[in-house]
């Protein structure tokens, strides 16, 4: 009985933390205002994945190379998937956030397996970083490849809660909300980039700085590629601590 219960119920807790991930994405779609509840739902859809991941660390068995170059790859599928999220419509932000974290998750522990248990902080560094980028970079060299600019306005009213928000109403009658942390002149022109399928979120042309944006992206995939090769080299000479000693029992 007892090995049955055993096997069944990681399975189960995947099950869940999807469902859970899911939801988020439902919530997001149908009620985008409410970001409290898809925070909930998703922060407990991830603690269900990472523990469900985490469970070979506690065999004796699981902490093999196979398992982390699994979990590796993975993490890189899952932060395509994301960016891809977050990118194109729907953007969600919220839901795509939640699963990056769950990519630089199996990427940690993945680059943890592999290299040893001190890697584990390498990994997590590398993990952020290409998760950070694949986030953020692509909408900007999109739209700098476009290259399809509009003039608008920013009006003198603006979003009431904060003052980095504001819309920016172009000549084609669309308004596009933006936020920033830097303020802009309200009540003057203002060059936007704009996506003409309307796929990606437009952006203010003088704030675009596509070959900073490129070259985080590419030392951020070298990083990330670097600590997987590293992790390897460590395996090959034989210097590879578990991450977590296993225990009869455990």
């Amino acid at each position: 009985m007892t090995q049955g219960r055993r096997s069944w119920w990681p399975a189960g807790l995947l099950a869940l933390g999807i469902a859970l991930l899911l939801s988020t994405a439902l919530i997001e779609a149908l009620a985008p205002h409410a970001v409290g509840a898809s925070v909930l739902l998703g922060t407990f859809g991830v603690i269900c994945l990472v523990v469900v991941v985490g469970t070979p660390l506690r065999r004796q068995r699981g902490g093999g190379a196979g398992t982390g170059g699994r979990l590796i790859v993975s993490a890189l599928v899952l932060t395509l998937l994301c960016g891809l999220l977050y990118t194109l419509p729907p953007h969600s932000v919220v839901f795509a956030a939640l699963l990056l974290v769950v990519a630089a998750g199996f990427f940690t522990i993945g680059v943890a397996i592999v290299g040893g248990g001190y890697f584990g902080i390498v990994g997590a560094v590398g993990g952020g970083l290409i998760c950070a980028a694949v986030m953020m970079a692509p909408t900007p060299i999109a739209l700098a490849t476009m290259d399809h600019t509009v003039t608008c306005e920013i009006p003198a009213q603006r979003f009431s809660d904060t003052s980095d928000r504001f819309d920016v109403h172009c000549p084609d009658g669309k308004v596009y909300p933006i936020k920033t942390r830097q303020p802009h002149a309200t009540g003057v022109p203002v060059r936007m980039l704009v996506d003409p399928h309307g796929l990606l979120r437009p952006e203010i042309a003088d704030r675009v700085h596509v070959h900073k944006d490129e070259l985080a992206l590419l030392l951020s995939l070298l990083a990330g590629a670097g600590t997987v090769v590293a992790a390897y080299v460590n395996r090959r000479r034989g210097r590879v601590r578990p991450v977590v000693s296993p225990r009869l029992g455990s």
